[in-house]
């Protein structure tokens, strides 16, 4: 379990989000990217949560501005979460068209990729249905996930909650590998055992966990709901 979140001490301006982005290179590290480490680089990266609203968008917002600092990598931001879409409002670009409709066939990816703020590229979610739709359960699918791989150093891609019959489930077993973003004091052990199993029943690559929303209190033992 990698912890994302700063200590309270260092939530100061500038020192916090140069904290943040230094946990989110280690976390990059620790999965061998960008260089391998004799393995096969990791190309597409999936961020997902046991429950909505866990602040996935955030980390992978943060994940992919961290992997965007290292020397000469190209590295794209995916809006997957296509019935709650929030990259787009978050960065400042426009969601006039991107995933939704590459996958519809109805644009080419490199005119659905935007420059972002934070020194990214992103990919909107594009015009989707007012729940998502099955936007995912298209034939195009598999050639997206590849395209995307084939043309950036690392695509992070924005995945909406892993629950049952969740469009996550499309996706995130045609990517390299998944990170799942566990909040603290909300999610506990049970629930987070459930969707990793879920998970594996699914063909994901789970990578790894990240814990996040961490308060600055006592040791876990001392928690009378454990």
């Amino acid at each position: 379990m990698i912890r994302l979140t700063p200590q309270r001490s260092s939530q100061q301006g500038g020192h916090r989000a140069a904290e943040l982005q230094q946990h989110c290179r280690n976390v990059l590290r620790r999965l061998s990217w960008p260089y391998g480490n004799g393995q096969p680089a990791l190309r597409t990266l999936g961020v997902t949560s046991c429950l909505a609203g866990e602040g996935v968008t955030t980390v992978a917002a943060q994940l992919a501005a961290a992997a965007a600092s290292f020397d000469q990598q190209r590295v794209l931001l995916v809006d997957a979460n296509l019935a709650r879409p929030m990259l787009s409002r978050k960065l400042g670009v426009a969601r006039d068209a991107g995933l939704a409709d590459l996958l519809a066939g109805r644009v080419e990816l490199a005119d659905v990729v935007h420059d972002a703020s934070n020194g990214t590229h992103v990919l909107p979610a594009g015009q989707t249905p007012p729940d998502g739709g099955d936007v995912f359960d298209c034939p195009g699918l598999p050639d997206a996930a590849r395209a995307i791989g084939e043309q950036f150093d690392l695509a992070v891609v924005d995945l909406p909650a892993a629950e049952p019959e969740s469009p996550a489930l499309q996706l995130a077993p045609l990517l390299n590998g998944v990170l799942l973003v566990v909040e603290s004091e909300r999610v506990r052990c049970d629930q987070a055992r459930r969707t990793t199993a879920l998970l594996a029943r699914c063909d994901v690559h789970l990578v790894g966990a990240v814990l996040n929303k961490r308060k600055h209190r006592g040791p876990a033992w001392l928690d009378p709901r454990r």
